[in-house]
This record gives C-alpha cells, sequence and structure tokens, in this order.
C-alpha cells in the first residue's frame, strides 16, 4: 500500500478544490472561457502563431546561427550564456513572450544547448512582442502606439538588467562555445513544414492555458477571493490601486490577455500604474505556456516566477514614473515644462543604450566594427577575405565564415554609415572623460547624464557647448 504524504497529495487536493469551484460557479467559469476564446481568436493567434513558426524555421535554418551572431556578445557578456542561445533572444525580442521559450526548447532538441543552459536561459529570455506593445497596448489601451514602444524599450532595458543580475557569479562562458550548428540540416522545405506544425501544437497549448486561467479568473471574481485580495492590496497602497485598478490588476497577474482587456476600460493614467509590472511578468498564464513549450522536461518554477517578478519590478521603476511624469499628462495636455513624449522615447532608447554598453562584443559588433569595415573597404580597398580575420577576433572563426560577407556586402551598399554613430559615441565618451578629469570628486554622473539626455537629438556642435557649460559649472 502507498504510504500517505501530505505534501504529495497538495496537487490533488488543489485539483479537487479547483474542479469544486468551476462547478459551483458554472455561469462565470463560462463566461470567462468564452472571453478567453475571444481573447485567443482577437489577439494570441495573429500576434503570435506566426512568430511561433519562425522561431522554429529560425532555430533550424542553416542560415540563422549567422544573422543571431549580431546578438553572441550579449549572450556572452550580460547573460553569461553561450551564443549559441543567440536565436532565442532575436526571436524573443521580435516574437514575444513564447517564440523565445519555443526556440530554446528547439535549440535544445538539437542538442545545441544543454539542459541546464536552458533552464539558466529560460527565466531571463521572455518578453512581450513589439506588435503586442504599439499595436495592442499603445493603440488600443493608452491611444498611442508611442506609449506602446516606449514600455517595449523599458521592457528590453529591464531585461538586460536582470540577464545581468542573473548571470552574477557565473563564469563567462569559453569564446569556443560560439554558435554551434545543428548536427544535421534538414532542407528548407522540410523545415518549414516541421516549423508550422510544431508551432500550430504550441499554439493550441498556449490558448488552452488562456482558456482555463480566464475561465479561473472570473471564478475567482465571483467567489469573493479577488476582491478580498483587492481591498489588501488597495489598503497597502493607501488607495492607490484599488477597485477596478486592483481587479485588472489581479487578472493581469492570473492571465494577461484579460488583464489587458480590462485595462482598455480604464482611464489611461491609472492603467498606467500596473501595466508596466504586468506586461513584464506575464502572468501565470505566460508561465505556464514557457513551461508547455518543454514538454516533458520542465523548468523551474521557482527560478521562472521569481525571473518574471524581478522583470516586472525593473520595468515598472524604469517606465512608471516617466508615465506619471511625461507620458500621461502630456496626452491629456497638461503643462510638461521639463518633459515630452519625444524626449521620453529619446531617453528610453537611451536606457536601452546604455544598458546593451554592458556588452562589449555587442557594442563592437553592430557599432564599431562596421564602421572600421567601411574604412577598409571603402578605404584601403579590402576585400570580403579580408574581412575575415576582422571578425573573427570578435566573432570566432565558425561565425566569421559566413559574418564576413554580410559586413563587407553592408559596407559596399551603404558606404560609411555606421561611421557617424561610431563617431558620435566615441565622442560622447570623450566629454565624458573630459568631464570626470576636470570635474573629479565633485563629477556627478546621473546629472551628467540627465543634463546630456535632455537636450535631445540634435548636432554636436549644439549639444558640446552645453556640455562644457556644464562641466565649467560642476568643476
Amino acid at each position: 500500500m502507498a504510504r500517505f504524504a501530505p505534501k504529495n497529495t497538495l496537487p490533488a487536493l488543489g485539483g479537487l478544490l479547483g474542479a469544486a469551484l468551476l462547478i459551483g460557479y458554472a455561469p462565470a467559469a463560462a463566461e470567462g472561457a468564452m472571453r478567453g476564446l475571444s481573447a485567443c481568436g482577437r489577439v494570441i493567434l495573429p500576434a503570435v502563431f506566426p512568430f511561433l513558426a519562425v522561431s522554429v524555421f529560425l532555430a533550424g535554418a542553416p542560415g540563422g546561427a549567422g544573422l543571431a551572431a549580431l546578438l553572441s556578445g550579449v549572450m556572452r557578456y550580460c547573460f553569461r550564456l553561450p551564443a549559441a542561445a543567440a536565436p532565442a533572444l532575436l526571436m524573443s525580442w521580435i516574437g514575444g513572450y513564447p517564440a523565445g521559450a519555443k526556440t530554446l526548447a528547439e535549440l535544445r532538441r538539437q542538442g545545441a544547448l544543454t539542459a541546464r543552459e536552458t533552464e539558466e536561459a529560460a527565466p531571463v529570455l521572455i518578453y512581450s512582442g513589439p506588435a503586442y506593445m504599439a499595436g495592442v497596448v499603445g493603440g488600443r489601451i493608452f491611444g498611442s502606439t508611442v506609449v506602446g514602444i516606449f514600455l517595449f524599450l523599458c521592457q528590453l532595458a529591464a531585461g538586460l538588467l536582470l540577464g545581468r543580475l542573473f548571470a552574477w557569479g557565473r563564469p563567462l562562458p569559453p569564446k569556443g562555445s560560439r554558435l554551434r550548428s545543428s548536427p544535421k540540416t534538414e532542407p528548407a522545405a522540410v523545415l518549414l513544414v516541421r516549423s508550422v506544425g510544431s508551432a500550430a501544437s504550441s499554439a493550441v497549448n498556449i490558448c488552452a492555458f488562456v482558456v482555463l486561467l480566464s475561465a479561473f479568473a472570473e471564478v475567482f471574481s465571483a467567489c469573493g477571493l479577488f476582491p478580498l485580495l483587492e481591498r489588501g492590496v488597495a489598503f497597502l497602497t493607501r488607495g492607490g490601486i484599488a477597485g477596478e485598478v486592483a481587479h485588472c490588476f489581479f487578472t493581469g497577474l492570473l492571465e494577461i490577455c484579460a488583464g489587458s482587456a480590462l485595462a482598455a476600460e480604464l482611464p489611461p493614467t491609472e492603467a498606467g500604474k500596473i501595466l508596466p509590472f504586468l506586461l513584464s511578468f506575464g502572468g501565470l498564464s505566460v508561465c505556464c505556456q514557457v513551461s508547455a513549450c518543454f514538454g516533458e522536461e520542465p523548468l523551474s518554477w521557482g527560478k521562472l516566477l521569481w525571473g518574471r517578478l524581478l522583470h516586472g519590478l525593473f520595468t515598472a521603476l524604469l517606465a512608471v514614473p516617466w508615465l506619471k511624469r511625461a507620458v500621461l499628462p502630456a496626452m491629456t495636455g497638461a503643462a510638461v515644462p521639463a518633459f515630452s513624449v519625444g524626449r521620453m522615447l529619446w531617453g528610453s532608447g537611451a536606457m536601452v543604450l546604455l544598458c546593451l554598453l554592458l556588452t562589449v562584443g555587442l557594442l563592437i559588433g553592430i557599432l564599431l566594427l562596421p564602421a572600421i569595415v567601411s574604412i577598409e573597404v571603402n578605404y584601403f580597398g579590402k576585400s570580403a577575405d579580408d574581412m575575415f580575420d576582422l571578425t573573427s577576433a570578435y566573432f570566432g572563426d565558425e561565425a566569421a565564415t559566413e559574418l564576413k560577407d554580410v559586413y563587407y556586402d553592408y559596407a559596399v551598399e551603404n558606404p560609411f554609415y555606421f561611421l557617424e554613430y561610431a563617431m558620435g559615441y566615441s565622442i560622447y565618451q570623450q566629454k565624458l572623460r573630459e568631464a570626470e578629469d576636470i570635474c573629479g570628486a565633485s563629477f556627478d554622473l546621473r546629472s551628467f547624464h540627465e543634463t546630456y539626455l535632455n537636450i535631445g537629438p540634435t548636432y554636436f556642435n549644439i549639444s558640446m557647448p552645453i556640455m562644457d557649460e556644464w562641466i565649467s559649472e560642476h568643476k
């Protein structure tokens, strides 16, 4: 006879309690399920399924490694993960919540990543997609795609900070662990068919979680659990998050699409209090979707939830102050003396840039190296083969075989395009070092950056004199 263990009975008891709630509050459950089905048809399938198919195709395509190699520096220096995981980062930025996890699962299936590497990567490679952020969140909730893009940029910056935090104490992967190719390359037609089938299976699993948790969200509201939690959070926030805002918050914690639908009915100023956190956390539904991508080899839920909570917190810390002080007042026509929507986007882009500068490999790969190659090709007349040594010094021999032609072709088609950006970065760094040397102990990095970012996009012959004035005032 099996021995009774209370701990082992908790899942069964939870299942019985859930069944009882569904039976006792059947009308509410049916209404929630219908809302979930509606969300799948209007949002999930159109926004997620195409990216799932592309993510599987990219993970197995012969040229996918070369494309994702541009992000290998981020994986290695920021996340302290093998460059083989770079396609997952690319797809998580492009495709949103489940696409990155689906790519990770595919890379593990191919043997490009180990189970341990996959478990370390999954909690930090989950983002809400730009299409959803700009179209649904920005367009439908805030009435401005600019706000959606701003929130997406804040989420990227928060993700880079989260990745660096989770990588604390983790050794730098050896340089030889560059993008590893799949041992067997499938024909493009076969890969496309398998990608669509795999994406369809994942999309069905995702929609199933959305429908289930949407039903439970309505049940929890009907049975009084959500109203009780809403009163508690209203007390803790001194009324800052109360009523419909609190109800939207707890619904979003369970299922983000349902929470976003409720947020669309709130005033933008109220929705802005909770959406930055919810969109990066993703809700319990997203955690289930990510876990479902790995099939019979599930992830550690503790690390997954911890990563989601921290990502939501970091995004809220970056986004909410800007939303309260600049974005939403500007939308309502209120006076905003020190901020504007244009500066908000400039500042959010700068936040992402500053986070990316934590990774030397990426900076060289997308900014300085193209500028150097452009000079070598267009001024010194070097060939594509001459670019091998230059690119292999930063990306390794395997990636350089493909990247040398990419960099060469781009330098020929767009001569000196990156040179102005590289020069701009160099001028900025020179001014920063000058300020540190002249100001000495009185140098205030935060004040320096605030002054620089508040200038906005302009010419250096305008911005540099302003920074010279700042240096004179603070030396």
